[in-house]
């Protein structure tokens, strides 16, 4: 038996209802991925119960009877034995008890998620079968499907079996993939830019680590000062030092840079809702101009380091640059417009207006 859940936390909580009804669940989630290929191996064993979330560990392949290793009853197989034979009797008790039995604990947000999960049984040929049970309190129906209700109620075990309720469910997973689809798009566009404006850095940056792009910016940026420090502490140190002066200054610009949109992206929807604004637009008509300065401002910052370097017969001290590499890394993600776009504002008023209407 194969349980997929939502989260972690779910997993943990489900797993220890079922020991105290007597079970031995295994829960396989992000807190024991060293373990995952073992644990998902043996998940088709005869009794076993694996516990899992969005189905981590599904690189590796689910036997009926459990992985190769493993003999009849549970015990290891014998050396050599082949893998088609490995479970024995084990195999046929599995496969005559029904095979693998996948449940969801509720409807994932896509539905490639839940094929993902149904799919782990019935492989190859293996007899197997799925069964996902979902709430209509569930977040994905509460969150995309609020006003929809079953025209069906209930039995006394809390079961709806109208089909009216599956539509309900499956309308919430349309429209929960729809918004995903959306936020994709949207991110995309967002990062396009970015994705050009970081392709001409690294550009850059490849020919000052692999060339002498930065020796000679130096030397033309800053002649008498490169001329002065060659002729005490040698070509090759003075090089090495532009190099270094200059990776450290594109870094620091292209961390500022990204600090900055972040920045802008958090409140470019404030104009769309003052302005009405395309905030993409607006986006865009600020961030271009900042991408077109970045590298002239790192090399007045490399150039300025570089004429405040001081060297001697022992070779050049970065010190005296305020060379001072960042203890962390940043990551910057751009997400959709929470607000829509003002179009999509316009629509959903429109479809709020007709269902007031209605009622």
């Amino acid at each position: 038996m194969l349980i997929g859940t939502g989260d972690v936390a779910e997993s943990e909580r489900l797993a220890r209802r079922l020991r105290r009804a007597g079970l031995d669940p295994v829960v396989l989630n992000a807190k024991n991925d060293a373990e995952e290929a073992a644990i998902i191996a043996e998940a088709g064993a005869y009794g076993a119960i694996t516990v899992s979330t969005q189905m981590a560990g599904r690189g590796t392949d689910i036997r009926l009877g459990g992985s190769p290793a493993r003999g009849a009853g549970g015990a290891p197989a014998a050396p050599g034995t082949a893998s088609a034979e490995a479970g024995g009797s084990d195999h046929d008790r599995v496969a005559a008890a029904g095979g693998l039995l996948v449940i969801g604990t509720g409807r994932y947000h896509s539905s490639r998620l839940d094929d993902q999960l149904r799919g782990r049984a019935g492989r190859q040929g293996d007899p197997g079968g799925s069964v996902f049970f979902t709430s209509l309190q569930d977040d994905l129906v509460t969150r995309y499907a609020p006003d929809e209700r079953p025209k069906a109620a209930s039995d006394d075990d809390g079961l709806i079996t109208d089909k009216g309720a599956h539509w309900i469910v499956g309308h919430a997973q349309r429209v929960a993939e729809g918004v995903d689809l959306e936020l994709h798009r949207n991110t995309w566009r967002y990062n396009h830019l970015i994705g050009l404006q970081r392709r001409e850095l690294l550009a850059e940056r490849d020919a000052v680590l692999n060339g002498d792009a930065a020796d000679q910016t130096m030397a033309a940026e800053a002649a008498e000062r490169h001329a002065e420090l060659t002729g005490i502490a040698g070509a090759d140190a003075v090089a090495a030092a532009a190099r270094q002066i200059v990776l450290y200054q594109l870094d620091r610009c292209w961390a500022e840079h990204l600090a900055y949109l972040a920045d802008l992206r958090e409140g470019i929807h404030l104009r769309s809702l003052g302005r009405g604004l395309d905030p993409l637009v607006e986006f865009n008509r600020e961030a271009v101009p900042a991408g077109k300065r970045l590298l002239g401002d790192a090399r007045k910052r490399s150039v300025a380091a570089f004429e405040a370097l001081t060297a001697s017969a022992d070779g050049i001290d970065l010190d005296s640059a305020g060379l001072k590499r960042p203890s962390a890394t940043w990551t910057y993600l751009v997400h959709d417009n929470p607000f829509g776009s003002l179009d999509e504002r316009a629509l959903r008023g429109l479809i709020n207006m007709f269902k007031g209407r209605r009622r």
